[in-house]
């Protein structure tokens, strides 16, 4: 099948997805597919269909009777007396509106669901009732080496799609979390050790995950110095081993990291971190502090940095404030 970094699924399924045709996306457990088919890929949808619809309808949680309606005795045109059978709920009415029916954890049903599922793949219809006149399905499944609990598809229905396959992406990952605003020690920390991005565990129901990993930064944003709060959620949602590597490196910053008002006060002497990850997370903390008042004085410390780590910082702080595109030792930073 066709495989691409997650980070690129949106681009690498969208002239699949436009034509029509179904596309299938496998992958790992937790890697965000789910995120960016709902989030990123259909603002990208909605462009080209203003007001398009998600429907997220899991065949997995449904029995067969769920697909077919139930029956209604009626009177036919001769006065007979006929069996038909109910529109389900999620079959909408024509609206004139792209409808997108994501089909997730489809590797999850059943058998008899994924013979139902055949028809609502290919003929967009289910029994008598069609879809609306402009819509789109796509299906997700994790990959089954990682224990996900997904069966095999049966094979009429897998060539009823393409394939995709999202593969994880630490580079992506980072760039996507620096832009939502993870806390920079975290994303540190995973640039540091990124086997810990992924690594499920056949023994714990708590394990690295890019989800997983995203519920840690929620309680590091509510509570920025506790470190029993921060660490008793890495354990809560990781496991003990990501949990106790994780307080290890955020000790190890406490004691390596000079505070940003030292860098303030005096900042062609304050303290440069030998360690780039280090650096990172300093320089990641300014681009937070910096204002057009002070931005002079904080690039004096971002220059005796790395290049690209001070170049990260001035920009991510001109994203935020747009005066300081005007500061000319902040862009004089940038490469």
């Amino acid at each position: 099948m066709l495989k691409c970094k997650v980070s690129k699924l949106s681009e690498t399924i969208w002239p699949m997805f436009y034509v029509d045709t179904p596309v299938a996306v496998h992958g790992l457990t937790g890697i965000g597919k789910t995120e960016i088919l709902s989030g990123e890929f259909m603002d990208r949808v909605r462009e080209a269909w203003p007001g398009a619809v998600l429907h997220d309808f899991r065949f997995s949680s449904k029995e067969p009777v769920d697909g077919t309606g139930i029956p209604k005795i009626v009177q036919d045109q001769n006065g007979d007396w006929v069996t038909i059978w109910t529109r389900p709920g999620f079959i909408c009415r024509d609206d004139g509106l792209m409808h997108v029916y994501y089909l997730g954890e489809i590797g999850h049903a059943t058998v008899p669901m994924q013979h139902i599922a055949y028809q609502f793949v290919r003929e967009r219809a289910l029994g008598d009732y069609r879809l609306p006149k402009l819509n789109r399905v796509i299906l997700d499944l994790n990959t089954r080496d990682d224990k996900g609990g997904d069966t095999k598809l049966v094979k009429p229905l897998e060539n009823r799609m393409c394939h995709v396959l999202a593969e994880l992406d630490h580079a992506g990952w980072i760039e996507h979390e620096k832009a939502r605003g993870l806390d920079p020690r975290l994303i540190a920390f995973i640039k540091l050790r990124q086997a810990l991005l992924h690594k499920p565990d056949p023994n714990n129901p708590a394990f690295p995950t890019p989800r997983s990993i995203e519920e840690i930064g929620k309680t590091m944003k509510a509570f920025p110095d506790n470190m029993t709060y921060i660490v008793n959620s890495a354990v809560a949602n990781c496991g003990e081993g990501f949990g106790m590597q994780f307080e290890t490196f955020l000790k190890d910053l406490g004691a390596s990291l000079p505070k940003l008002s030292e860098i303030r006060a005096n900042p062609t002497k304050a303290k440069v971190p030998s360690e780039l990850h280090h650096q990172y997370v300093v320089a990641a903390a300014i681009s937070h502090e910096i204002k057009d008042t002070d931005a002079k004085v904080w690039a004096q410390y971002l220059k005796r940095l790395e290049p690209d780590i001070a170049s990260m910082a001035a920009n991510n702080a001109q994203q935020r404030d747009e005066k300081l595109k005007k500061v000319t030792e902040l862009n004089d930073l940038i490469i």
